[in-house]
């Protein structure tokens, strides 16, 4: 996936540095593989997500990460469940894909056809939280709405590595 314009009109800069919680439980390597990267961008947003939803605003019921014993290979890591209705008793799902990097703003990333298909499905319920420079006190969180919605007008792109 490539990111033509990583501008805030296409990320949502979220947060950064000592306002999100890093996780304890999962300190990087000094060489971390994907899987450690990704592991702890995971738990990373997780927690960010836990902080949002104390705030009774932010419509947040529930928040179930979905590898937390074990990487499932489902399009997404989380699940959100968000009121809805003037009740507050519906719930809709929210799917969240984290994409976590050491880099500080790496502008492409990988994306299954099973991730993508699945954002096509569910539209703007598809989100992609992107973690920058993982495991660094400057870590950096932005979100993708609508993965769907920004390929439609050319604000991403795919391409093919062989």
């Amino acid at each position: 996936m490539w990111m033509e314009n990583t501008s805030d009109t296409l990320y949502e800069e979220i947060c950064s540095g000592s306002k999100l919680t890093a996780p304890d439980k999962l300190p990087l390597t000094e060489r971390p593989d994907r899987r450690e990267i990704a592991a702890w961008g995971e738990v990373l947003v997780k927690k960010y997500l836990e902080q949002l939803a104390q705030d009774a605003a932010s419509g947040i019921k529930q928040i179930i990460w979905l590898n937390e014993d074990q990487e499932r290979a489902l399009p997404y890591d989380l699940i959100i469940l968000m009121a809805t209705g003037k009740s507050g008793l519906d719930t809709e799902e929210v799917y969240v894909e984290v994409k976590a990097t050491e880099s500080d703003d790496k502008a492409f990333f990988e994306i299954s056809s099973q991730q993508f298909e699945f954002a096509q499905q569910v539209k703007e319920r598809y989100h992609i939280y992107r973690v920058f420079s993982a495991g660094k006190s400057h870590v950096r969180l932005s979100r993708l709405i609508n993965l769907a919605e920004k390929m439609k007008t050319k604000q991403v792109q795919l391409f093919l590595v062989v």
